[in-house]
Order: C-alpha cells, then structure tokens, then sequence
C-alpha cells in the first residue's frame, strides 16, 4: 500500500448521488421500462416465437446502454459525477 496515494477522482456527495438515482429510477428507468414493455407486448403478436425471444433481449440490452448513459448525463448535470481537470505536468 502506497500511503501517498490518492484516487484520481472523490467520491461523489452521498446525499446528492442518492437524489440523483431516486430521480433517475422514478422517472427514466419507469418510463423506459413501460415503453419497453408496450412494445414487447406488440412484438408478441407480430413475431413467431424465436423472433421475439431474440428481439427481447436485443431490446432489453439496448434499454441497459440507454439507462446507463441516461443517468451518467443526469449525473454531470446534478453534479454528483464529475471529471476534475488535472494541471499539465
């Protein structure tokens, strides 16, 4: 253990980071499951079996990227995510 070592970012504001994910699982994570689910459920109907049981998890692994992306912008937006500017050495 190096006792000089300092991690290259803080962690971020525990109460803030809190908000931050309870608004986010509210409000985006809510909605985009709903919609995920609306279209599933008519993919059922229009796709023989095999079709659909791909579609869903092509469409489930898109709806991951896209709430992952979805709460790292809320994040910088709330300032509980920050990426502090280092001086050139």
């Amino acid at each position: 253990m190096d006792p000089s070592f300092e991690p290259p970012n803080k962690p971020p504001p525990t109460l803030l980071n809190a908000a931050t994910w309870a608004v986010h699982m509210g409000v985006s994570s809510n909605l985009r499951y709903q919609t995920l689910n609306g279209v599933e459920f008519l993919l059922a109907r229009a796709l023989p079996p095999a079709l659909f049981k791909v579609s869903v998890v092509a469409l489930r692994c898109l709806n991951n990227v896209l709430g992952g992306m979805t709460f790292v912008m809320l994040a910088k937006m709330t300032g509980s995510q920050k990426v502090e500017e280092k001086a050139n050495e």
